[in-house]
């Protein structure tokens, strides 16, 4: 996304020479600039290049590497942004015009002025290829890469277009034209916004910026900016978007938005140090920093206000800008031999946390609860603590680099409302900020087991029976959690008899087992059961504010133990050889009377001699005595 602009290529400039109005001014208040300070910003460390001079820079801010143009050493050095150490250097064919990466596919691009070829560096490995780009007139400039959309835009500058490339298959796919051309080299420095695929191009001797349609590739509008804008750079999280005028010491500030009623035109100039030349954006602390090369210096401009709120000297003539976000780092190429890379720091910058939604659990569950994330320019380890609101002991570990906290596991083992805290601590320097969130833990349902029998032939006052058992998936209750003690504070049974009549049952638990009994005793002697063998029990527990669980068991009238759950196949079974028999007996009895009528008719002619003899035969037929006195009785 940078296009470097070097004195030896016929540019001579002035950093104090100013070559007419920029535009409107921003100025900011007094009051919003003392609202708004920032901690101090301050040089780091230095990395030298030996006797070369530094170029374009970009940054990856994923893997932290940064890649700075040696232009005297014709090498991009590769540097570990957190320890400032150089890793090594890739070749190239010099004259660096342009560098940016791709941080989805780790692949960067660098604009080989003279070469007319793209170096692709593979990010992964350090190999590298070429990509040629056709139809060159005598050089290429600045280039950008859309990481959205898989396309590469390179200047062809004194074609006064720019070639379009699909990275995906490295295909050459067309260019686009530039309307009224200031004249050779007109098209300078690139940027893209992702946000809404539109591309811009500053023209340095035109003073304007061309803004261009990424899905149709042809041009959108031009906007007028300040005197010989060098860089263009988008802030993605805003879609502001940033020129470097070199000769107007301002940047201008476009509005990138979509819909926006002033999109596509310059709404602020922010008066910055002489000459600028490179810029890069923090979008986390919406920052950018410029590269004053005639003033040796580097404006910090707050993007809220934009005001500068510092300015560093850095000596020699400050190039280029790149910034890996998450550390605050900034690292600034000098066109001075002997300088190399100058690295700023943001001092004293705390973390950022940013709190998760509200989570609910299940008391006596454990549960992975997401923690959030956070932010810190500063660089770490940090510290993370999670305190869980319920006094146990705190969850502790350690983040080695800035975005989500992830998920920790808990288990609460009472139910509520729990203050979650989460507290994040930059070992570096002790800052720390925290935030919350909201544990509702609520009580799962018991897991209830019914099917007893309950013996309703014993005598009232016999004595309790089991009528359901239970356990409670939360765990046992009360525990050494809980404020109130005894089993009735937390769990409660009626029962309902089958008769209509309902109490509450007795709960006893068993500390072995973990198992809880219902028991619970009824009197039926006044219920009329001729035509019920047994009847329903309904039992329902409830457990605080938990859904009730009910279950059922069965009064049983013929009597039984009360040790198993009663088979209820065996109880028809048994019922069934109860009704062949009873009907057995009235077909016998309906026999009998038949005979026993006969013999009455008998009797009735004969009856001195016949009661003699029946006396006799009563003894031979003791049964038949019986059914006919029986029969009898009953006419």
């Amino acid at each position: 996304m940078l296009f470097c602009r070097h004195r030896r290529f016929g540019h001579a400039f002035s950093g104090s020479k100013r070559l007419g109005p920029a535009g409107p001014t921003f100025s900011p208040r007094v009051e919003a600039l003392e609202e708004r300070r920032v901690p101090s910003a301050s040089v780091i460390a230095t990395i030298p290049f030996g006797n070369s001079r530094g170029g374009v820079i970009a940054a990856n801010a994923v893997t932290h590497r940064v890649y700075a143009a040696e232009e005297d050493n014709r090498v991009i050095g590769v540097i570990n942004g957190d320890s400032n150490a150089i890793l090594t250097t890739v070749p190239t064919q010099g004259y660096h015009r342009g560098i940016d990466v791709n941080s989805i596919t780790n692949k960067i691009y660098v604009s080989q002025q003279f070469a007319g070829a793209v170096r692709i560096i593979d990010g992964a490995t350090n190999t590298f290829t070429d990509l040629p780009v056709p139809g060159v007139i005598q050089t290429i400039g600045g280039l950008a890469v859309n990481p959205v959309t898989n396309r590469l835009y390179v200047v062809r500058a004194n074609n006064n277009d720019l070639a379009v490339f699909d990275t995906t298959t490295n295909t050459f796919l067309g260019a686009v034209a530039f309307p009224s051309p200031g004249g050779i080299g007109d098209a300078q420095g690139v940027a893209v916004n992702t946000s809404t695929n539109l591309i811009y191009v500053a023209n340095d001797l035109s003073n304007k910026v061309t803004i261009i349609n990424g899905l149709t590739n042809t041009v959108l509008t031009t906007v007028a900016v300040g005197h010989n804008p060098e860089t263009v750079s988008v802030d993605r999280a805003t879609s502001f978007v940033y020129v470097t005028n070199y000769n107007s010491n301002s940047v201008s500030v476009i509005d990138g938005r979509a819909g926006s009623l002033t999109q596509n035109s310059v709404i602020a100039t922010i008066p910055v140090g002489i000459g600028p030349l490179g810029i890069g954006i923090n979008p986390i602390l919406h920052h950018l920093y410029t590269s004053d090369n005639a003033g040796g210096t580097v404006s910090i401009v707050d993007e809220n206000t934009n005001a500068v709120v510092q300015t560093l000297t850095v000596g020699g003539q400050p190039d280029w800008v790149a910034v890996i976000p998450a550390t605050g780092r900034v690292f600034v190429s000098n066109d001075n031999r002997g300088i190399g890379l100058t690295v700023i720091a943001e001092a004293d910058q705390p973390p950022v946390v940013t709190a998760p939604a509200n989570q609910s659990a299940a008391e006596g569950a454990s549960h992975s609860f997401n923690l959030g994330g956070f932010t810190d320019p500063d660089g770490g380890p940090w510290s993370v603590d999670v305190n869980w609101g319920d006094s146990t002991a705190h969850t502790t570990f350690t983040a080695t680099s800035p975005g989500s906290l992830g998920t920790r596991s808990h288990t609460y083992a009472e139910e509520g409302s729990y203050t979650v805290t989460v507290k994040v601590t930059d070992n570096a320097d002790g800052q720390s900020d925290s935030k919350t969130f909201t544990a509702s833990v609520s009580d799962p349902p018991v897991a209830a087991t019914g099917g007893y029998t309950y013996d309703a032939s014993q005598s009232p006052g016999s004595g309790l029976q089991r009528v359901a058992t239970f356990t409670d998936p939360g765990g046992p209750e009360p525990n050494a959690s809980d404020p109130t003690p005894g089993i009735s504070a937390h769990y409660a049974a009626t029962i309902s008899w089958g008769d209509g009549i309902t109490s509450a049952g007795t709960i006893t638990f068993d500390a072995v087992t973990g198992v809880f009994t219902v028991s619970g005793s009824h009197d039926y002697s006044q219920e009329n059961n001729a035509q019920e063998n047994r009847l329903p029990i309904s039992v329902t527990i409830t457990h605080e504010p938990a859904p009730p669980v009910t279950v059922t068991s069965f009064a049983n009238f013929d009597g039984g133990p009360n040790n198993n759950h009663q088979d209820n196949a065996d109880q028809d079974h048994h019922q069934d050889h109860r009704n062949q028999d009873k009907n057995q007996h009235n077909k016998q009895s309906k026999s009998d009377h038949t005979d026993n009528l006969k013999n009455q008719n008998n009797l009735d002619d004969q009856p001195s001699e016949l009661i003699g003899a029946w006396g006799i035969t009563r003894k031979k037929d003791h049964r038949a005595r019986d059914i006919i006195f029986s029969t009898v009785g009953e006419d």
